[in-house]
């Protein structure tokens, strides 16, 4: 990874590397920066399957209800019926925009898709089970103070 990330610091014009460790001492460190992107609007095959899951377990409440409300249409109140009804095809809309985010996501280089900013990925931070979708910046200091900062975004491995 370390040597991935350096690579990244060199100008894409230049074939030679870069002179980088002439002084013998470097330091390098990683900083995550977060995005404008909203988490909801980022996308990795995890959150795509658990998000899918939810919408089809609804999708099964509202069935269920709707089977409910045919054995005891006295029981159903006004409006429900069709209130289930108009929820349910909405829910499925909404499956079938997230199969095409999928199929987009899917044809990504590291299977990950943002909406709002595209060079932002998902990465894990040190809370359990939390995350932030932004960059994650490498920058590296030489002994006399030069500073190189990479302007791509580095994905979390």
């Amino acid at each position: 990874m370390l040597t991935e990330s350096i690579v990244l610091f060199r100008p894409p014009r230049r074939r030679q590397p870069s002179r980088l460790f002439d002084h013998g001492i470097v330091a390098i460190d990683g900083s995550k920066f977060k995005a404008v992107n909203n988490r909801d609007k980022n996308f990795t095959e995890c959150k795509l399957e658990a998000r899918l899951q939810q919408l089809e377990d609804s999708i099964a409440h509202h069935l269920a209800e709707l089977d409910r409300a045919d054995r005891e249409p006295s029981a159903a109140l006004p409006g429900r019926v069709e209130h289930l009804t108009s929820k349910t095809a909405n829910v499925r809309a909404q499956v079938r925009q997230l199969q095409l985010v999928g199929r987009e996501m899917r044809s990504t280089k590291d299977q990950q898709l943002s909406l709002t900013d595209p060079d932002a990925r998902s990465m894990a931070t040190s809370g359990r089970g939390t995350g932030i979708v932004g960059y994650n910046v490498q920058t590296v200091v030489g002994k006399a103070g030069e500073r190189c900062s990479s302007k791509t975004p580095v994905p979390q491995r």
